[in-house]
C-alpha cells in the first residue's frame, strides 16, 4: 500500500476515533467536571491555538520549504534550513514564555465573569499550557520532515496510538476523582512523548540532518516573507472560530462557553475531515509548481481531490442539517436541556458557509506552493476583524447565537465570494469548471436526498437512540445508492475500491 493511501486511511481512522471519543467521552467529561469547570477547561485548551500562532507561521511553512528542497534534491540546503529554523523556534519559545508571563497577572481582569474558583483553575491551566508550549517550540522545526518526504505510515500510527492513550488516560483519571488539571497534565505528557519519538524518527529513521553555519539572513528573510502570511491566515481561522470561547467567556460567562464549545465540536471534526486528503498532497503540489505544471493540470488535481472529498463530506453535511438537532438532544440533553438547540444552531451557522473552504481544501495547498498566500490573507483579515467586532456586539445581546452569526458573515464574504474570485481571476484556476465537475448533476441527486431526509424524519418521529440510528442508517443507504447511480465516475470507483487516485497531470 502506498504512503499517501496509507496516510489517508490512518487519517480517517484517527478522525473516526476522535469523533467516537467526542461522542462517547465528552458527555462523561462534562458530567464529571460540570458545565462551569468544563467551560474553563475548554478555554484553557484554546490557549494552545493562540500560543501556537506565536511561531508567526513558521510551523506551517516548514512542509512547503522542505518539499521544495526535496523536489530539487538539495540535501545540504535542507540541513542548513533546518538548523536556522530550529534556532528561530528556540528564540520564539523564549519570547512566548516572557509574553505569557506578562499577561498572567491580568487574567482576572480579562475574565471578570469567572468566580474565584473558576479563575484559580484557569490560572493553573494557563501556566501549565504556557510552559509546555514554550518548551515544545524547538521541536516544531521537525514538523514537516516526514510529510515533505511523503512518509505518512509511522506518523499516522503514532498519532493514532496517542489518541487511544489519551482516551484511556482521561477515563482513568476522571474515575479516580481527578479533574481538569490532571487532564491537562495527561495531554502535556503525551505531547512530550510524541516530540521525543519525532526526534528519533526524523534523525535515526529518515536520516535527516541539521547543520549550523551561522545565521543565513537571506534565507530568514525569505522564510519570514512567506510565513507571515501563513501566520495571518491562521489568525483569521482562529478569529473566525477559536476566539469564540474567549469572547463568550468575557460577555456571558463559563456556562455559555460550554454551549458554544459543543456547537463547534462537530464543525471541528468536519473541518479536520476536509483536510485528511488535501493535507497529504502539499509535497505533490509543490513538485508540480516547481516543474512548471499548467493551471489546467493544477485544476484537474483540485477537481479530483474536491470530488473525492465531496463524496465523503456531503453525507455528513446533510446528516447534521437534518438530524443534528435530534443528535444534540440525545447526546447532551440530560446536562444542557433545551440549550442543545443553541449548540445545533452554532454548528449549522458556521458549517454551512464553510462549505466552500471544505470543498476546496486543496486550493490552500496551491496557494502555499505558488507563494500566493498574501493575496488571500489581505482581504480575509479585513473581513475577519469586522466579524470579530460584530460577533462581540451580537454576543452581548444574543450569546453564542449572535457570535455564530457574526462568524458566518465573515466566512461567506471571505472564503465564499472573494477566494473563488481570486482563484479564478488571479491564479488562473478554472473555478467554473471546478464547480461544474465537482457538483455534477446536483439538480438530480440533491432534491432526492433532501426529500429522503424529510421523509425519514416524518415517518420516524423522535423517540430515542434506537430510532435515531435507524434514521442515520436509512439515510446513509439512500445516500450511497443515489451518489453511486448519479455522481461517482470511473476514477472514484477505482479510488474507493483500492486503486490510488492519480492525477492526469503526472
Amino acid at each position: 500500500m502506498s504512503e499517501i493511501k496509507t496516510g489517508i486511511l490512518l487519517n480517517y481512522i484517527s478522525l473516526a476515533l476522535r469523533f467516537a471519543v467526542g461522542f462517547f467521552l465528552s458527555p462523561f467529561v462534562l458530567a464529571q467536571l460540570g458545565p462551569s469547570e468544563y467551560g474553563v477547561y475548554m478555554i484553557a485548551g484554546s490557549i494552545i491555538s493562540w500560543l501556537a500562532m506565536c511561531d508567526f507561521g513558521l510551523t506551517a511553512s516548514t512542509t512547503k520549504f522542505l518539499s521544495e528542497y526535496r523536489a530539487k534534491g538539495d540535501d545540504e540546503g535542507e540541513a542548513h534550513y533546518l538548523g536556522n529554523v530550529a534556532a528561530l523556534f528556540t528564540i520564539v519559545g523564549i519570547v512566548v514564555l516572557a509574553a505569557g508571563l506578562c499577561i498572567f497577572p491580568f487574567l482576572g481582569d480579562i475574565f471578570d465573569k469567572f468566580n474565584a474558583e473558576e479563575l484559580r483553575i484557569y490560572r493553573i491551566l494557563y501556566l501549565m499550557t504556557l510552559f509546555n508550549c514554550a518548551l515544545m517550540f524547538p521541536g516544531r522545526s521537525l514538523s514537516g520532515i516526514a510529510t515533505s518526504r511523503q512518509k505518512f505510515t509511522w506518523p499516522g500510527i503514532i498519532g493514532l496510538s496517542a489518541a487511544i492513550l489519551s482516551v484511556i488516560g482521561t477515563i482513568a483519571l476522571l474515575l479516580l476523582g481527578f479533574r481538569s488539571i490532571a487532564l491537562t497534565s495527561l495531554s502535556i505528557s503525551l505531547g512530550v512523548l510524541g516530540l521525543v519519538w519525532n526526534v528519533f524518527y526524523c534523525f535515526k529513521v529518515l536520516k535527516a540532518r541539521m547543520t549550523w553555519n551561522g545565521w543565513d539572513w537571506p534565507l530568514c528573510r525569505s522564510l519570514f516573507a512567506f510565513s507571515v502570511w501563513m501566520f495571518l491566515d491562521r489568525l483569521i481561522n482562529i478569529m473566525n472560530t477559536g476566539s469564540g470561547g474567549f469572547i463568550i467567556g468575557m460577555t456571558q460567562g463559563a456556562d455559555e462557553v460550554t454551549i458554544y464549545s459543543y456547537g463547534l465540536t462537530i464543525f471541528q471534526h468536519f473541518f479536520t475531515l476536509s483536510g485528511c486528503i488535501a493535507g497529504l498532497f502539499l509535497p505533490r503540489v509543490v513538485g508540480m509548481v516547481v516543474n512548471g505544471a499548467s493551471n489546467t493540470e493544477q485544476t484537474n488535481l483540485m477537481i479530483r481531490i474536491g470530488r473525492a472529498q465531496f463524496i465523503i463530506l456531503a453525507v455528513v453535511y446533510l446528516g447534521i442539517i437534518f438530524f443534528g438537532q435530534e443528535f444534540f438532544h440525545l447526546w447532551i440533553g440530560d446536562t444542557l436541556g433545551s440549550r442543545t438547540v443553541d449548540c445545533w444552531f452554532v454548528t449549522i451557522a458556521i458549517l454551512i458557509p464553510y462549505g466552500f473552504l471544505l470543498l476546496q481544501a486543496l486550493g490552500w495547498q496551491i496557494l502555499q506552493a505558488r507563494n500566493a498566500m498574501k493575496y488571500r490573507v489581505t482581504v480575509l483579515t479585513i473581513s475577519s476583524f469586522l466579524s470579530l467586532i460584530a460577533g462581540y456586539i451580537l454576543s452581548v445581546h444574543w450569546g453564542c447565537r449572535g457570535l455564530a452569526i457574526g462568524t458566518s458573515i465573515s466566512i461567506i464574504l471571505g472564503q465564499g465570494l472573494f477566494m473563488n474570485w481570486f482563484y479564478w481571476k488571479k491564479l488562473g484556476l478554472e473555478i467554473p469548471r471546478f464547480f461544474t465537475e465537482t457538483l455534477q448533476r446536483a439538480w438530480v441527486w440533491l432534491p432526492v436526498l433532501i426529500f429522503s431526509a424529510w421523509g425519514i424524519n416524518t415517518l420516524l418521529p423522535y423517540s430515542g437512540w434506537t430510532t435515531f440510528f435507524i434514521k442515520i442508517v436509512s439515510f446513509s443507504l439512500i445516500y450511497a445508492i443515489t451518489i453511486a447511480l448519479s455522481y461517482i465516475n470511473a476514477d472514484e470507483r477505482k479510488l474507493f475500491f483500492g486503486k490510488l487516485i492519480k492525477s492526469k497531470s503526472t
